[in-house]
């Protein structure tokens, strides 16, 4: 059958085209026997299904001012239009303008899809449970990314405490002076202070003769709790 039309002042013309409802609509923008308007349906008051220009065919709207404009266009609900190529508009006032997707409302008149089962497949939809349980676990990820980092801080400000109160010894070990006099035992003190860190210094020397000289140095730092000495002697060769 090349077009079928039922309602009170509605129009079905070209290949395949049925129009249901008054005052529907379908295909009526190129004439019967085209190819570019076949197979279009308008089911409802005023419904219109490719009735604008070419190449529209297959468009189906149902419902009362419901328009499909466009190949394989689809309009469901009251006022609803689906002006992309492949488009599908669901809803009352629902408007698909761009091709191959799918609306459900329009600008400022937004819905909500519920009972949305959580998505398997990479073009499946996430719904917000899904999508709050991916953020937690990147919230996770997050927090033990950051207590790492805070530790290697810790680290790293331990370290730099040692290395100040490092030189702080140093500082405090090579200032000691002891007598050099063959037969003289001495003993010596210092103190030394770097960027915050303090160090402590006490030694013994003992010149056993003009060439040959003995020391012991005790060093420590009260902010870190670190202590260490060291015993040397030296000689002169000529």
């Amino acid at each position: 059958m090349p077009w079928r039309s039922t309602g009170v002042l509605s129009t079905a013309t070209g290949t395949n085209s049925t129009a249901y409802g008054q005052r529907s609509a379908a295909g009526d923008s190129l004439g019967a026997n085209t190819f570019q308007n076949g197979g279009t349906t308008a089911l409802g008051g005023q419904a219109q299904a490719g009735t604008t220009g070419a190449g529209q065919t297959n468009a189906t709207a149902l419902g009362f001012q419901a328009q499909a404009n466009a190949a394989n266009a689809t309009a469901i609900g009251a006022g609803a239009v689906a002006s992309g190529a492949n488009s599908v508009a669901i809803g009352n006032g629902s408007v698909a303008s761009a091709a191959n997707t799918v609306s459900v409302g329009s600008v400022g008149g937004e819905r909500r899809i519920t009972n949305v089962a959580a998505g398997i497949n990479p073009t499946d939809a996430v719904n917000v449970s899904q999508l709050a349980g991916i953020a937690g676990g990147f919230q996770g990820q997050i927090g033990n990314l950051q207590s790492q980092v805070s530790n290697l801080q810790n680290q790293v400000t331990d370290n730099l405490r040692e290395a100040r109160a490092g030189i702080a010894l140093a500082m405090a070990a090579g200032a000691l002076q002891f007598d050099q006099r063959p037969g003289k035992l001495s003993v010596a003190g210092s103190y030394g202070n770097f960027k915050g860190s303090s160090g402590l210094a006490i030694g013994i020397g003992y010149a056993a003769t003009d060439r040959w000289r003995l020391n012991a140095t005790f060093s420590g730092s009260p902010d870190q709790g670190a202590y260490g000495g060291v015993v040397s002697s030296s000689f002169t060769l000529n």
